[in-house]
């Protein structure tokens, strides 16, 4: 099943994906769901719903190399998303004179 998901993911079919894991199934491990729901939210740029994902995966497995990765991208994309937002490199005050 873990790997009908995973190729799910991995041909955008992100909304089937979901509702895969969402079916009662009790073969994947609490970290296995949340890492594939928070790959899930971060493939539809829903970085906030991946970030809690992510970090519950650290509330149990402090040391998981992989979600500590994925939390490093996000910040990145946010923290680049964030400054193209502040940053008008179009304003010119000469062109207002």
């Amino acid at each position: 099943m873990i790997l009908e998901i995973e190729t799910l993911i991995e041909n955008n079919q992100l909304d089937e994906a979901l509702i895969l894991l969402q079916k009662k199934d009790n073969t994947l491990s609490a970290n296995q769901k949340n890492k594939l729901i928070g790959t899930i939210m971060m493939k539809k740029q829903e970085y906030g719903q991946a970030l809690n994902y992510f970090y519950k995966i650290l509330e149990t497995d402090p040391n998981n190399k992989e979600a500590k990765s994925k939390i490093d991208v996000i910040r990145g994309i946010l923290n680049i998303s964030n400054s193209f937002y502040y940053e008008n490199t179009y304003l010119d005050d000469s062109l207002y004179e």
